[in-house]
């Protein structure tokens, strides 16, 4: 199936696919990253607020 499918890949097609794998990936570090810092300075208000109460 490898050696059937191999001739019909494009070199551009392959590379654009790899560039958009990794572009995904470094956003969706970087979204989890400050979802998780939104996340903590959240908590540490709801935290305050309650504590003042």
């Amino acid at each position: 199936m490898l050696a059937a499918t191999l001739p019909s890949l494009h070199r551009d097609k392959v590379f654009e696919a790899v560039v958009l794998a990794g572009l995904g990936a470094c956003v969706s570090f970087v979204v989890s990253l400050v979802l998780k810092w939104l996340l903590k300075r959240l908590k540490a208000w709801i935290l305050k607020r309650r504590d003042l109460n």
